[in-house]
């Protein structure tokens, strides 16, 4: 067994399943993937309701030859349950034969392993409602520290993302440098979370064009100028500035973060728990389809009276949320397409993340809490980021009615 060190955010130190007493379990309606060698220790159990239970639920892929993730998968139930899971809400897998025998997805879920070149990194997926609570209730929990974790070999990490050799190709070392300055300006505690996701959105383009012009011999020295100049002080001022005197229209806000809900509920359904939350942020301004001005200035009013009042004195709530994206995404260089394209898809999921809050804000008024905050955020990333299409198909609608601009996305980000 190897002992390896992670760089990991303050809250992965403490982070610990919490079973059943969790109040949305991680073991409903995804599809957990079976590599073989776990296949084969199902096969060979001992037990004779388990085993018949495992010949039955853990189905081999039709034509699959990849022995290391994808060999087989189990068969949820028609609630969506995973058929392991026990009257009591935990693992009867994990109960019978012990935590050695789980998938790798059950075993490591919701931690997520990256590494850069040979450091190893560690965050979690906040669709974990434990993991987000821990991740963002505390003030100090995105604080960088060293983790030990063990694995049978270093070269057994389960990796959802590895960055090799990136000092070698300039183009990815100008992106993870703008990485850097991301966690860095999130991590200002005098910017509030619009005005550092603002700020990244402007360094991002700045870099995106600088590659884009092919001088790969300077750009190092121009994403050094990039930087310095976002990260100043009269820069940090002037986006302060430029943000409180924007004009937003939020009507059109509102409308085309509820069209994105809609697109989603229409192509993908969601889980049930969405869809209540959704239904609750609807109803929290009454939003009528005859009345789109009445709507817009209820929205208004929550915003005003009860969201902006309750996130100022809060402002670790959402920064963090957005510190633990830009960390486990690698942001810029996630995605099919990194760079700006990286940014549009942050930005646009934190503005629906936004209008979620709002709109049970103004349902719940004084009774809106952490743990309402809470909701929203795991409700969506287990919803909208565990969906790999649909933010895509996202970017692709809004590019292609001419929103896809760091402008558009300055209007869906300020309240």
């Amino acid at each position: 067994m190897s002992r390896l060190t992670a760089n990991a955010p303050k809250y992965m130190a403490s982070f610990a399943c919490i079973g059943s007493a969790c109040e949305e379990n991680c073991c409903h309606g995804w599809s957990v993937s079976i590599n073989k060698a776990t296949f084969k220790r199902y096969r060979d159990c001992k037990d004779d309701d388990l085993a018949s239970r495992l010949k039955e639920n853990v189905v081999r892929r039709e034509g699959s030859g990849n022995p290391t993730a994808d060999y087989a998968r189990i068969k949820l139930q028609a609630d969506g349950n995973c058929p392991f899971l026990s009257a009591d809400a935990l693992c009867d897998i994990q109960g019978k034969l012990g935590a050695s025998a789980l998938s790798t997805t059950c075993s490591t879920y919701p931690r997520q392993y990256n590494a850069v070149d040979a450091a190893l990194s560690l965050t979690a997926s906040l669709s974990c409602p434990e993991a987000a609570r821990k991740a963002l209730l505390d003030p100090e929990a995105m604080d960088p520290v060293q983790v030990e974790t063990d694995f049978a070999h270093p070269t057994a990490v389960p990796l959802s993302l590895g960055l090799r050799n990136i000092s070698r190709d300039p183009v990815s070392a100008a992106r993870w440098r703008v990485h850097e300055a991301a966690v860095a300006l999130l991590a200002n505690p005098t910017l509030d979370a619009v005005e550092a996701l603002v700020l990244i959105g402007m360094l991002t383009r700045r870099v995106e064009e600088t590659i884009a012009t092919g001088d790969i011999a300077g750009l190092p020295a121009e994403v050094d100028k990039a930087i310095h100049l976002f990260t100043a002080p009269m820069t940090v001022l002037d986006a302060r500035q430029l943000i409180s005197g924007l004009e937003v229209d939020l009507r059109l806000q509102m409308l085309l973060l509820k069209e994105l809900t809609v697109e989603y509920i229409v192509t993908v359904g969601g889980r049930p728990s969405f869809r209540s939350m959704v239904v609750d942020a609807v109803n929290g301004i009454a939003y009528r389809d005859d009345d789109v001005a009445g709507s817009a200035e209820r929205y208004r009013a929550a915003t005003e009276t009860w969201f902006k009042p309750f996130v100022a004195t809060r402002q670790h709530l959402l920064k963090n949320y957005l510190r633990n994206d830009v960390q486990r995404t690698f942001f810029p260089l996630s995605g099919k397409e990194p760079g700006m394209r990286s940014f549009y898809e942050l930005a646009v999921r934190f503005g629906l993340i936004q209008m979620y809050l709002i709109g049970l804000s103004a349902g719940l008024r004084e009774g809106f809490d952490e743990a309402s905050f809470v909701r929203v955020i795991y409700t969506f990333v287990r919803n909208i980021e565990h969906n790999p299409a649909f933010l895509p198909r996202v970017i692709e609608l809004l590019g292609s009615n001419g929103h896809l601009n760091l402008a558009t996305m300055m209007t869906l980000l300020k309240v």
